[in-house]
């Protein structure tokens, strides 16, 4: 244990040390400091490398998290004016996103820097709102968290900031998967109905019907087509195997758009499956990847060579 009259934890760039209430001082237990110090400044690199994307070196952010620890513990010794205590905290900010990140880019530097500050703050803010809500007693100097508060409501609460901004992340980005993955398309049948729709473009649909690759098409976009219940006993069936069991979807021909920003890309003899369920919410056919290869952002049209390389699949 060390008796210091200097304040402050440092998860970069502010922090908590536990206070004790003999005269002025601050007992400061340095074990507890640099385990603290450690797991938050981890998580918080982590949060931001994962936020850019970037791969996670452990060593590396082994590193950078004692070597921030280290700094907070280090750091309350020297006197520094107010406006010097600033600039170093957040310069040694850049410093630990430095050390922990393995980019090839320096705006993949920046990103992941600009993340790690605003979870800091994030994270600094929570600690406030906890800190207010239970109503302990706490007290900001020099940027740094003064309070009573114990080592492991502080971790529990950088737990919860982990999982749900790692939760939070993670469905943005499969959102905007998704959306990047989705097409206006249009479905013409020979006698001239026809129907609009949006087309999601799955990379794990192999379906294909004589050798041409087959889309499902949602049962509620198909009764829009036929003007009806489709007519299933004029279609042809077509025969899959899945990890549930075999399974004999009905299937028809039509002509199929895909839009693409201004231009269109018009494809002939594509075979349409009917959905046995209500596809996901969103969009109304699952689109063959072979129908969509994209170069810029046109939509390039199917060629002989791309079927010919179709798995094919035994139809009646």
């Amino acid at each position: 244990m060390t008796r210091t009259d200097k304040t402050g934890h440092f998860f970069s760039p502010c922090g908590r040390y536990t206070r004790s209430t003999e005269g002025r001082g601050v007992e400061v237990y340095i074990e507890y400091a640099l385990a603290e110090n450690f797991l938050l400044d981890g998580a918080l690199l982590y949060l931001a490398q994962k936020t850019v994307r970037l791969p996670v070196a452990k060593g590396r952010l082994f590193l950078a998290a004692a070597g921030g620890a280290a700094f907070a513990v280090l750091f309350p010794f020297f006197n520094l004016s107010a406006v010097w205590a600033f600039a170093v905290r957040y310069l040694f900010g850049l410093v630990l996103v430095l050390a922990a990140t393995r980019a090839e880019t320096v705006k993949e530097y920046a990103l992941a820097a600009i993340f790690f500050y605003l979870y800091t703050f994030a994270f600094g803010g929570l600690l406030l709102g906890m800190y207010a809500f239970f109503d302990l007693e706490y007290d900001m100097a020099g940027g740094y968290f003064v309070s009573s508060v114990p080592m492991g409501a502080v971790l529990a609460a950088g737990l919860v900031f982990l999982i749900a901004v790692l939760r939070l992340f993670g469905a943005l980005y499969r959102r905007y998967r998704r959306t990047k993955l989705l097409y206006r398309c249009k479905i013409l049948l020979s006698d001239g109905r026809e129907d609009t729709g949006t087309g999601f473009l799955d990379t794990g649909n192999h379906l294909s019907f004589c050798g041409r690759p087959a889309c499902l098409v949602d049962p509620v976009a198909a009764r829009r087509l036929f003007g009806g219940p489709p007519p299933e006993g004029e279609m042809k069936s077509l025969y899959v195997h899945t990890v549930t069991g075999d399974g004999e979807l009905k299937i028809f021909p039509a002509r199929l758009v895909i839009y693409s920003g201004e231009h269109e890309n018009i494809i002939d003899n594509v075979y349409f499956a009917l959905a046995p369920a209500p596809l996901g919410k969103g969009y109304d056919i699952i689109l063959h990847p072979q129908l969509c290869k994209e170069e810029g952002r046109r939509v390039q049209k199917i060629t002989a060579k791309d079927t010919s390389a179709l798995e094919k699949t035994d139809s009646r």
